[in-house]
Parts: C-alpha cells; structure tokens; sequence
C-alpha cells in the first residue's frame, strides 16, 4: 500500500478509500494512515507518468541520501522489466 500511496498524484487522508490490489483484484480499501504520513521523508523526484500505451509508471524519490524507484501497472509489463524478485522467505533470485 505504501508504493500505491507514494505514487498517486494526489493528496488524501486515510479516511478516503483507496484502490488496493488484493489477491488480483482492485478494492476499495480504508486505512487510518494519511497520504501526508507515508509520503513523510520522501522527495519526488522523478516521474514516468502513467500513459495506457505503455501500461505503467515510475517515480522516483529521495528518502535521505538514497535514491529508490518504484513502478507499478500491469503485471504483464512490469513482471518483463525484471531480473530478479524476492521469494517468500526474503531471497532475492532469478526469473
């Protein structure tokens, strides 16, 4: 939930629902956190902006003197994009 918050272009409370995925489905979702708490320490500075071509977007932000990137979309693009994912218990391996 933190990336799908940190990525949204807009400003909310955790009072308003929000599109969540879970278990493959898109739900609405209601969370006593605020937008303003998550994006807390982050600085965006880098966007790939959603566009329905390419079925994904990136954004970029600072969290102290690290850079970290996030994408999301459609599984099918992003899974393609990959090297590596981490299994179930935390290891990171190879597609």
């Amino acid at each position: 939930m933190k990336i799908g918050r940190l990525s949204k272009n807009m400003d909310s409370t955790g009072e308003n629902p929000v599109r969540v995925i879970k278990n493959g489905r898109i739900v609405l979702m209601k969370n006593g956190v605020s937008v303003e708490e998550i994006r807390e320490g982050f600085e965006r500075v880098f966007e790939i902006p959603f566009e329905s071509e390419k079925r994904y977007m990136v954004t970029g932000y600072r969290k102290d003197d690290e850079l970290i990137f996030y994408i999301k979309g459609d599984p099918d693009v992003v899974l393609k994009m990959c090297r590596k994912y981490m299994g179930i218990d935390g290891k990171i391996l190879d597609f």
